[in-house]
């Protein structure tokens, strides 16, 4: 193919109107949407309260470590005690 030939052939894609490539984007996310599968109410509150319950959790973790760290550094390295 001459380099003439895929030159027109790129602009002639690129003459493709921005709205005709939009209609065809929503057209296709609708036809993907459709193929989804969304979760029961139930499900939705049960995955819902693992979610929090979890993030409690590794909240209240992480805050024990922090304040056994911060108290490890203050009375070892600082010498304070209190």
């Amino acid at each position: 193919m001459a380099i003439s030939q895929q030159r027109t052939g790129r602009a002639e894609r690129a003459k493709v109107r921005l709205g005709d490539r939009l209609r065809r984007f929503l057209r296709e996310v609708r036809a993907e949407m459709r193929k989804v599968v969304w979760p029961t109410r139930h499900e939705l509150v049960t995955y819902t309260l693992v979610v929090l319950v979890t993030v409690a959790v590794v909240a209240a973790l992480m805050g024990l470590v922090d304040f056994v760290i911060g108290r490890a550094l203050v009375t070892n390295l600082l010498g304070l005690r209190g």
